[in-house]
């Protein structure tokens, strides 16, 4: 085996290792969600007893009417924190997998050894065959 043969088979090794390196620790990481802030449960458990007090407290249906209108403001309320908390976290993981730019990147360094060693490697095999022709024809 010939320098340029060790080149070349060396160096697509290295490559290979370092694409399958790539690929296992490369990848997005798992990320550690934080738990909410705001107890949900909590603030639904209070919707509805306020909810019940007023309504105990009314005496007709124009005055549960009103009873109606502030605990469907609550719930919206608890709502719309519910789907900003949420946007917030889902804007604060993002993640990006690595391992497409890592793995073209070898890939182009693979071609570029290709590349620079074919052109060396046929050269030599070819003077070889011309080589070995000439010593052939002399006998």
């Amino acid at each position: 085996m010939n320098a340029i043969q060790k080149v070349r088979t060396y160096g697509f090794a290295i490559i290979a290792v370092l694409g399958f390196l790539a690929f296992l620790v490369g990848g997005p990481r798992a990320e550690i969600v934080n738990e909410s802030r705001i107890d949900w449960a909590g603030t639904a458990q209070s919707i509805n007893s306020r909810n019940s007090a007023n309504n105990n407290n009314t005496s007709g249906a124009p005055q549960q009417t009103v009873v109606n209108g502030w605990t469907t403001i609550d719930w919206l309320e608890l709502i719309s924190e519910q789907i900003f908390e949420m946007e917030q976290s889902n804007h604060s993981r993002t993640s990006h997998d690595n391992r497409v730019p890592t793995l073209l990147l070898l890939l182009l360094l693979g071609a570029s050894l290709d590349w620079a060693t074919k052109g060396i490697h046929l050269e030599n095999r070819k003077v070889h065959s011309e080589l070995a022709s000439d010593e052939a024809s002399k006998l």
